[in-house]
C-alpha cells in the first residue's frame, strides 16, 4: 500500500483561555492531582488527590469535586476501585476502611455492605462495579463451596440489600474484555474457574438486570443487541435466533481473524491471514474497509472510536516527521499539527470532536499538553501540571502557583 501525506495545512495555534480559579490547595497538601489521568468521573466531576508534595505517590485524601461550583461533594482516603466514564467508585473513608460506594449521581459516600451482620467484603461478599453500564453487582457465599446469590445493586443512594437470587457458579472473571476496553456490549457477563471443564453446564452467564441471567455457550463472546461471536466456528449469531454469518467464507482456504468493535452497535472487523484487507460486518450487511484505514490498523495507530452519526473510523498517527493526523473511514486524512516532535506522546481523555494530546520528553517527563478542536481546527499548547477533559469536551487545568497548585478552566 503507498501512504498519501494528509492535504492541507495543520490546525492553527491559538493561545489558551484560562478562567478563574475553581478550587485550590491547602497549605497542608499544597500539591493537587487529578485521580484519573485525564478524566473525568462520569459526566463532568473530578477527582482531585491531595499531596503534601509532589513526589508521594499516595495521596493524604482526595475530593469528588463539582468543578461548576468547586464544591467538594466527598473526601475519602482511598479509592480501591473505579469506572471513570460511568461515575462509579468504590473508596475508603477516614478512619474507616469498610467500603464505600460513590456515585456521581448521588454524590455522597453510602455503606457497601447490606445492613445486616455476618457479612465481610472480600470474604463472604463482593461488590463489582460494571464495566458496561453505570450499575454496580452485589455477591455473596457464606463460605467456599456454598450457594451463591448475585443481583444488581438498584437503589444506591441506600445500603445493598442482602442478596438472595440464585446463581449456578462464583464468579470468577467479570468480563475480562470490557476490563482492557475492547468494547462495550451493554451487558455484563461472568465466567466460573474452569468453563471448559464442564462443558454440558452454564458455562458462562450474561446478567438480566436486576436479578436474573441466562446461560451463554463457551468459546463465545457478546457484542450488542445480543450478538455474539463464536470463536470456535468463527461465526457471529444472534442468540435466540436464526440469524447469523460464517466469517470464515471470506477467506477460503484460510482463517478468518477477528476483531471486535461494539461500542454503539454490532459490528466486526474481519481479516485474512495475510492482512492485506480488511472487512466490515454488521448486521446490515458485509464491506471492506478503505485500504489505508486498514493500513492504519495493520500499524497499530492509535483508535479513537468509531462515530455512528458520521460513520467515520478515526485513527490518530503519528508519522517519523511528528506529524499527527486523523484518519477518516473513507481512507481521507487531516492533518493536525506538524510539530509534535516528542519521545512518546499520547492522546488523553475526551471526544473525537476535542481531546487532548499529552507530550512527553526523553525522561517520560510532560513537555506540555496540547487542547485539540476538530470543529475549530484549533489547538491550544499549554504546560501545566495536569489536564482532564469530560466525554462533552469541556477541560480543566491543574497549575502550580506561589502558595499550591490551582483548579482553572482551559478553553481555545
Amino acid at each position: 500500500m503507498t501512504y498519501v501525506a494528509p492535504p492541507g495545512p495543520a490546525y492553527a495555534k491559538v493561545p489558551p483561555k484560562f478562567g478563574a480559579r475553581i478550587y485550590a490547595s491547602a497549605s497542608q497538601t499544597p500539591r493537587l492531582g487529578f485521580a484519573g489521568p485525564g478524566r473525568t468521573f462520569g459526566e463532568e466531576l473530578l477527582i482531585i488527590n491531595h499531596y503534601a508534595r509532589s513526589e508521594d505517590g499516595q495521596p493524604q485524601f482526595s475530593v469528588l469535586l463539582d468543578p461548576k461550583d468547586g464544591q467538594a461533594l466527598a473526601r475519602f482516603t482511598k479509592l480501591l476501585d473505579v469506572r471513570w466514564r460511568h461515575g462509579l467508585a468504590l473508596v475508603e473513608l477516614e478512619g474507616d476502611t469498610r467500603p464505600h460506594l460513590l456515585d456521581a449521581r448521588v454524590g455522597t459516600p453510602v455503606p457497601a455492605a447490606p445492613p445486616v451482620d455476618g457479612y465481610r467484603y472480600g470474604e463472604t461478599f463482593w461488590v463489582h462495579l460494571s464495566f458496561a453500564a453505570p450499575r454496580a453487582w452485589i455477591y455473596a457465599r457464606a463460605e467456599p463451596g456454598a450457594p451463591v446469590f448475585l443481583q444488581e445493586w438498584t437503589d444506591r443512594t441506600a445500603p445493598p440489600a442482602q442478596p438472595d437470587a440464585a446463581f449456578p457458579f462464583f464468579p470468577h472473571a467479570w468480563d475480562p474484555d470490557l476490563r482492557v476496553g475492547e468494547l462495550e456490549s451493554g451487558s455484563d457477563e461472568v465466567w466460573p474457574e474452569s468453563p471448559e471443564d464442564e462443558p454440558m453446564s452454564c458455562a458462562s452467564a450474561v446478567l438480566v438486570p436486576p436479578r436474573s441471567h441466562r446461560c451463554a455457550r463457551y468459546d463465545s463472546k457478546p457484542l450488542a443487541e445480543d450478538w455474539r461471536v463464536d470463536y470456535t466456528e468463527n461465526a457471529v449469531y444472534r442468540h435466540g435466533s436464526e440469524e447469523g454469518f460464517d466469517l470464515d467464507a471470506l477467506c477460503p482456504g484460510e482463517e478468518a481473524k477477528i476483531a471486535r468493535e461494539s461500542r454503539t452497535a454490532p459490528r466486526l472487523r474481519i481479516t485474512c491471514d495475510d492482512s492485506s484487507l480488511w472487512f466490515e460486518w454488521t448486521p446490515g450487511g458485509l464491506r471492506a474497509l478503505a485500504p489505508e484505514v486498514a493500513r492504519a490498523v495493520n500499524e497499530g495507530e492509535r483508535f479513537l472510536g468509531y462515530r455512528k452519526h458520521v460513520g467515520d473510523y478515526e485513527f490518530l498517527g503519528k508519522d517519523e516527521g511528528g506529524s499527527f493526523t486523523l484518519l477518516r473511514e473513507d481512507g481521507t486524512r487531516e492533518l493536525i499539527a506538524d510539530d509534535h516532535a516528542c519521545a512518546l506522546t499520547q492522546r488523553i481523555a475526551g471526544s473525537p470532536e476535542r481531546f487532548v494530546i499529552r507530550c512527553l520528553d526523553g525522561q517520560d517527563e510532560t513537555a506540555w499538553f496540547e487542547l485539540i478542536s476538530r470543529t475549530r481546527k484549533t489547538r491550544a499548547r499549554v504546560r501545566v501540571a495536569d489536564i482532564a477533559v469530560s466525554p462533552t469536551g469541556k477541560a480543566w487545568a491543574l497549575r502550580p502557583t506561589k502558595g499550591g497548585d490551582e483548579l482553572v478552566p482551559l478553553d481555545l
